[in-house]
């Protein structure tokens, strides 16, 4: 599976991924009003645009897992037809890289104080 980190031109296909993400695995945790209001992206916005690009984003195929510069993991996106296929392992594993390498200092806690549907991706 190829990595590399996400660039502006992703934006689009990155933004339709959250989007079919939400609408796919939201509405078996959330009411409909919560995945309306979840699933409403703009690919222009700069709300999204510092979403990917003002992290670390990296893509495989049109998935994504993104990390900010102090270790937090900002997003796991696995296409919802793709999950159970170590995609969401590979963007994880992706982003301890620099950790184990010594590039950054910062630890990575992964915490259950995150979305319902996380599950899937594990």
């Amino acid at each position: 599976m190829n990595l590399r980190t996400a660039n502006e031109a992703d934006l689009p296909t990155l933004a339709a991924l959250y989007r079919l993400t939400v609408l796919a695995n939201a509405p078996q945790q959330y009411t409909m009003a919560q995945t309306e209001a979840w699933a409403v992206v703009d690919a222009d916005s700069p709300r999204v645009q510092q979403f990917i690009l003002a992290v670390t984003t990296y893509v495989a195929q049109d998935d994504i897992a993104g990390i900010g510069d102090d270790g937090h993991v900002t997003s796991a996106y696995v296409r919802h037809d793709c999950l159970r296929r170590g995609i969401g392992s590979v963007l994880m594993l992706a982003m301890l890289t620099p950790f184990e390498a010594g590039i950054s200092t910062r630890a990575i806690v992964l915490t259950v104080n995150i979305s319902s549907g996380i599950g899937l991706f594990f």
